[in-house]
């Protein structure tokens, strides 16, 4: 039986139940909480993350915008990284082992984040995904 990927905002992270794998993908990490895993492979660019700033500070930042703009850019960045497909490989196999995985940022809506493009692909290939 495969383990659950929960999809968590760090700040929620108590909520979670005991998991075995835990990563926290930001790209700008201003702590570690204990036991976590930091792969920066799986958050967005420094550019994606810039780009995404200045979308917030104009008051653009939407559904809309994350659909149109973000989210292409995103698939595009870990479909072309390596180590991207190997974070993304290991937390399959770490699935199909039966163990559960934490994948958090800081985001508060995964709607319109790289946490929630990230449990979509793992829903898309049958996967149980828990937003957090």
């Amino acid at each position: 039986m495969n383990g659950t990927l929960y999809c968590v905002c760090i700040s929620r992270i108590k909520d979670l139940p005991d998991i075995d794998l835990k990563f926290f993908a930001v790209r700008v990490k201003k702590f570690l909480p204990d036991g976590w895993e930091y792969i920066d492979s799986l958050a967005p660019s420094k550019r994606l993350f810039s780009d995404t700033q200045n979308f917030k500070k104009e008051g653009s930042w939407n559904e809309e915008s994350f659909q149109k703009f973000y989210k292409p850019r995103f698939r595009d960045e870990i479909t072309n990284n390596h180590q991207a497909k190997a974070d993304l490989k290991r937390m399959v196999l770490e699935l199909r082992s039966g163990k559960d995985v934490a994948f958090a940022c800081y985001c508060g809506n995964h709607q319109i984040c790289h946490r929630g493009i990230i449990g979509e692909i793992f829903e898309n290939v049958g996967f149980q995904v828990i937003y957090i």
